[in-house]
């Protein structure tokens, strides 16, 4: 893989040790893919997940925000410290209840409500958008066309890149701490020209028209197509945002 100057830095640890691992991991994963280089990623969306209860990661327990996030987001058993991320636009896709619905719930644990200040204070301290949604598009978050994402909510991913035009793998939570750091991303998948080509045609005759309807579409076709890129055909007028979600949300 060959690495830019500033990339190379990061690497070597000029940028802090929190960059350079996600970096590392960046590397490896391109590596592993056999891209040739990394992109530089325009929009970040990834889940940040509360550090109680523990279960969520395996019983293991953190003293704050910075130890949870270096070892889920990348990979590493030392407590490293977190600098803001560089990615342009970042936000969490997570939703995290507000105190209001923890009363309704009935829910009192201290632990819990600790945990959900610590996440999102860690969220605004380091220049991250707490939308508290996977389906961003809906509060105003937009893709623009052409632009490099990284994202792992699955009708996120699907109406990012077939309904505004962006280019976005599904990744993992993971990576999208490493990229969000360091604003790069591997150079593979849906972000080339020729990944996104069609390879499969779908002629809809019956269009849906109840919402089920859409789900049930949305999974044939990943059900027939499976790793591929489908094309569909059909005579409708206009498809509203929670229809192509739901579509997109199944296959």
């Amino acid at each position: 893989m060959i690495l830019t100057d500033q990339e190379k830095a990061i690497l070597e640890g000029k940028e802090g040790e929190a960059r350079q691992q996600a970096m590392k991991m960046l590397v490896e994963y391109g590596t592993a893919l056999g891209v040739d280089r990394l992109l530089d990623v325009d929009d970040v969306q990834f889940g940040f997940y509360c550090p109680y209860p523990p279960f969520y990661h395996g019983g293991r327990q953190f003293k704050d925000y910075e130890e949870l996030f270096s070892y889920s987001s990348l990979g590493s058993y030392e407590r490293l410290e977190i600098p803001k991320v560089k990615a342009s636009r970042c936000i969490n896709l997570g939703g995290k209840p507000e105190a209001g619905y923890l009363d309704y719930l009935g829910i009192d644990e201290p632990k819990v409500r600790e945990g959900i200040q610590m996440t999102d204070q860690f969220i605004k301290d380091h220049g991250i958008n707490n939308v508290r949604t996977c389906t961003p598009h809906l509060v105003g978050h937009l893709a623009i066309k052409g632009e490099h994402l990284v994202c792992g909510e699955s009708s996120q991913v699907i109406m990012l890149n077939s309904v505004f035009g962006a280019r976005v793998n599904c990744e993992t939570a993971v990576l999208g701490g490493s990229a969000a750091l360091v604003g790069k991303i591997p150079n593979s998948g849906l972000h080339l020209d020729e990944n996104r080509r069609g390879t499969h045609l779908i002629k809809v005759d019956r269009i849906p028209s109840k919402p089920y309807q859409w789900d049930l579409l949305g999974y044939w076709i990943g059900k027939r197509v499976g790793i591929g890129v489908p094309v569909l055909e059909m005579d409708v007028p206009f498809i509203t945002l929670d229809q192509h979600k739901s579509m997109g949300g199944l296959p």
